[in-house]
C-alpha cells in the first residue's frame, strides 16, 4: 500500500501558475511590459468549457434533424478567460473601462491586435497540454472527438484566410486591400 501514497490527493503536485508577457502593449510606469499570471485548468474545467460551446444546428433539408457543432471561437475565449489569473478579467472596473460585461469579451478587447489572442490561446493550450495521442483520441466519446475535429478545421480555415489576406495585401497597389 505504501506505493499508493504518491497518488493520494494531498501528495499530488499541483501545476504552478506561470508569469508571461502576453503583449508588449501593457507596460508599467517605467515602460516595462507587464507579466500576466496564467494557470492550467483542470480536465473537469475543460470539459465544462467544451460542453458550453457545443451547439445544435439544424441539418438543411432534413426536418427536425440536428447536428452538433462546436463554437471554437467561444471555446478559445472561455479558455483564455479561465486560465488568466492576472489581470483579473472579472474585475468590474476593468470590464467597465472596455465597455464589456464578461471575461470572455474583455479578453478579446485586451488582445485586440490581430494575432495576439490566437497566440495567447495557442500558448495556453500548449501550457495546459491540451493535445492528445491518436489512441487516446479514439477512446474519447464521439462529442469530444467532434469538438477536436471542429477545432482543427476552424484553425485550418483561419490560417487559410490569413494567408489569402496576406497574399491579397501583397498584390494590392500601395498596400491597400481591394474591395470585394
Amino acid at each position: 500500500m505504501g506505493g499508493l501514497s504518491a497518488f493520494m490527493a494531498p501528495n499530488v503536485k499541483k501545476p504552478e501558475n506561470v508569469k508571461v508577457v502576453v503583449s508588449d502593449r501593457f507596460v508599467d510606469e517605467k515602460g516595462k511590459p507587464i507579466e500576466w499570471e496564467v494557470r492550467c485548468i483542470s480536465s473537469e474545467e475543460n470539459e465544462v468549457l467544451q460542453r458550453d460551446c457545443i451547439r445544435q444546428v439544424p441539418i438543411p433539408g432534413k426536418r427536425n434533424q440536428y447536428r452538433q457543432t462546436v463554437d471554437t471561437v467561444l471555446y478559445g475565449r472561455k479558455l483564455a478567460a479561465a486560465c488568466t489569473v492576472f489581470p483579473n478579467l472579472n474585475d468590474a472596473e476593468l470590464q467597465d473601462s472596455y465597455h464589456v460585461k464578461c471575461a470572455e469579451d474583455l479578453i478579446v478587447k485586451l488582445l485586440s491586435v490581430p494575432g495576439e489572442l490566437a497566440a495567447y490561446i495557442d500558448y495556453l493550450q500548449e501550457m495546459c497540454a491540451l493535445h492528445i495521442l491518436p489512441s487516446e483520441f479514439l477512446r474519447l466519446p464521439i462529442k469530444d472527438r467532434a469538438f477536436i475535429i471542429a477545432s482543427i478545421q476552424t484553425r485550418i480555415d483561419s490560417e487559410k484566410k490569413a494567408a489569402r489576406e496576406a497574399k491579397a495585401k501583397a498584390k494590392a497597389p500601395h498596400g491597400r486591400h481591394r474591395r470585394r
